[in-house]
């Protein structure tokens, strides 16, 4: 799949589709954006106002609605749309969210759609494993920004505490994007220094870990609790993905994607570090987990697949 204008398309513009469409001409990452959303006001609204922002960005970028038919000919659609709640289980939005992205699927679908879907919406591990399953495209062209944010919620706690910057952490976690997800710390390093070793000369390196986790886990609810939605983190962890395509990179990146043996594990969608380039997901990166870790990874997976499992025939 040739990528030629480096085109995005959205598909819901509430909050959170309506930011990441932001961020993407903002950031320059996409020369072409297409949005979309059942209400049609309201997406014209929002290109509307978008492209009134566009005179004083650095980049060209040009922005516009369409239906399926224009998605289709887009290089990549995101999923955005579908309902949001204050639930702090992601796995209970399958039953009212299912629906909106078959109905996506479907229409991408009539239209012989043959770029790359990233799908946003919750349950993200869920619902893109179900879109990849009907979409029929090769592996690595559906995948979901998964673990993304979780990782990137990880890196600001770790900055916060030991008071060095994201960039000089390395940190990822894996798994649901969810209740179940797990952070591997012995593949944490801070200067390529893993922990244990920083900790044994340094006390501010021996790390509250389940303080940490908590405060990862529950990120997402401190904006939901205040404003209703978590938008900014997803915009950003989405536009990232998207240059890492664009432009080839072979970007290491936390997302959700098919798991074909990987960790021991077949059959599910689950945040994984992967490779993304110009294919999509190019491959999987394989850490070397402690016994406990893999375990507690295996077993989240184990949670995705019973929901998968029970909307839809395995792999």
């Amino acid at each position: 799949m040739p990528i030629l204008k480096r085109s995005v398309g959205i598909v819901g513009l509430g909050r959170i589709g309506s930011r990441c469409a932001y961020s993407l001409a903002l950031s320059g990452a996409a020369d072409d954006l297409v949005l979309y959303d059942i209400d049609g006001k309201r997406a014209n609204s929002e290109a509307s106002d978008i492209g009134d922002a566009v005179a004083y960005m650095a980049h060209r970028v040009t922005v516009s609605t369409g239906d399926y038919s224009v998605l289709a000919r887009c290089d990549i659609v995101v999923m955005a749309a579908g309902i949001i709640s204050d639930s702090k289980d992601r796995l209970s939005l399958l039953e009212g969210n299912l629906q909106i992205a078959d109905g996506i699927v479907d229409g991408l679908m009539a239209q012989g759609f043959d770029g790359i879907l990233i799908v946003i919406t919750n349950p993200c591990d869920v619902l893109a494993f179900r879109a990849a399953q009907r979409l029929g495209l090769p592996y690595g062209r559906v995948f979901s920004t998964g673990t993304a944010l979780d990782s990137a919620r990880l890196r600001g706690q770790l900055s916060l505490t030991t008071g060095i910057d994201h960039k000089a952490i390395s940190a990822l976690v894996m798994g649901e994007h969810g209740a179940s997800q797990v952070i591997p710390w012995s593949a944490v390093t801070i200067y390529g220094r893993t922990l244990a070793s920083l900790a044994a000369a340094d006390a501010r390196f021996d790390i509250p870990r389940d303080d940490i986790r908590d405060k990862v886990l529950n990120g997402a609810w401190t904006a939901v609790d205040g404003k209703g939605v978590a938008e900014y983190g997803v915009a950003a962890a989405l536009t990232r993905c998207i240059q890492a395509i664009f432009h080839d990179e072979k970007a290491v990146i936390p997302v959700s994607t098919a798991l074909r043996g990987e960790y021991g594990v077949s059959g599910v969608f689950a945040g994984v570090p992967a490779i993304l380039g110009k294919n999509g997901v190019e491959g999987v990166i394989e850490l070397r987990l402690t016994d406990a870790e893999l375990a507690a990874f295996r077993a989240s997976c184990e949670t995705l697949k019973e929901k998968q499992e029970n909307r839809s025939p395995a792999f």
